[in-house]
């Protein structure tokens, strides 16, 4: 099972590489090199087969990571599972990925004015 922890030092190594990156609402382009952040780290982990990032690209991370889960065995925890998918939701609106990246962050951390 990848921790949080993990997934997010992956997710920040790809955005610290790429702070400017823009990526359109796809895990991969017709050349068959990822695009969105969620696809580069799927496609650095190996998880899909060439056949299989097609049937990926109508559905959200949530989807993604239920099928690698019943088709791979590859888990992530609940915490990971939110912040891929709040990450993913932000760069999907053409927010470059340090910017979705910390955005992300923002909106994972727990309210302050809560008691």
């Amino acid at each position: 099972m990848f921790t949080f922890d993990q997934v997010f030092d992956q997710i920040k190594q790809l955005a610290t590489d790429q702070p400017d990156n823009i990526a359109d609402c796809v895990y991969r382009d017709e050349n068959k090199q990822p695009v969105c952040i969620v696809g580069h780290w799927l496609y650095q982990h190996d998880f899909l087969y060439d056949d299989e990032w097609d049937q990926m690209e109508e559905n959200n991370v949530d989807f993604v990571l239920s099928w690698l889960r019943r088709h791979r065995g590859v888990a992530v925890d609940e915490k990971s599972a939110l912040f891929l998918t709040t990450i993913q939701q932000i760069q999907d609106r053409q927010t470059p990925w340090l910017e979705a990246l910390d955005a992300a962050v923002a909106a994972m951390e727990p309210d302050s004015t809560q008691d």
